[in-house]
């Protein structure tokens, strides 16, 4: 029955995190959604509190996992993709992975992450963003396993609904027709579990430090 479920969590977060002692310099609204067929979609949009250059990482891993060491996720790291303090994407796929252990995935739900860097604050420690396997070691793992991805619409990143899940037109983007086998959401009946806000840095139930790029 699982099978006919679509599975959706959402977490707003911000980095460096409140028990830091330091102002955040992202915020991040973060909304993942998959199916029993193994097509999962994340979508975000970050705001920087800073005019100076930045980059940061936004990513999700799922709870479970088969192998207890590797994480299953995805993470993007890197500099906006315009200028200003708003940046936003959408990916997606479609992962055998997923299809295979959709019962435990979809009642254990997901880890989100996010981190932060402004160039050249000198002597501040964020310079550089940290390593993208900190969000599986945050959490328990040991390495990261990147889910298969494809940008969607990635032209009009400023447009997308984070919490609305794909757009209109996500069969097409991400090449159902194509030989990736990748395609709609089959999830019919709907299933909604939405994840507790907190301004941590890794979501509920994660390492809980605070990688701010130190």
């Amino acid at each position: 029955m699982l099978k006919n479920y679509l599975f959706s969590q959402d977490s707003t977060l911000a980095s460096p995190g409140p028990s830091s002692g330091q102002s955040a310099v992202v915020q991040t609204a973060m909304y993942v959604r998959a199916d029993g067929s193994g097509n999962w979609y994340f979508s975000t949009q970050t705001n920087a509190f800073t005019e100076r250059a930045w980059q940061y990482a936004a990513g999700f891993i799922f709870v479970y996992s088969n192998d207890k060491t590797l994480a299953h996720g995805y993470i993007k790291t890197g500099p906006p993709d315009g200028s200003g303090t708003i940046d936003a994407f959408a990916v997606g796929g479609k992962d055998s992975w997923i299809a295979e252990h959709w019962p435990e995935l979809f009642s254990q739900r997901c880890y989100f992450y996010v981190s932060d860097a402004v160039l050249g604050l000198i002597g501040t420690g964020q310079n550089d963003l940290p390593n993208t396997n900190n969000i599986a070691t945050d959490n328990g793992f040991s390495g990261l396993t990147l889910l298969p991805a494809r940008l969607v619409n990635g032209g009009a990143a400023y447009a997308l609904s984070v919490s609305g899940g794909p757009p209109t037109d996500w069969v097409e983007e991400v090449g159902a027709s194509g030989s990736s086998g990748q395609g709609t959401f089959t999830g019919g009946t709907g299933s909604t579990s939405t994840g507790d806000d907190d301004d941590d840095d890794d979501d509920d139930g994660g390492g809980g430090g605070s990688d701010d790029g130190s």
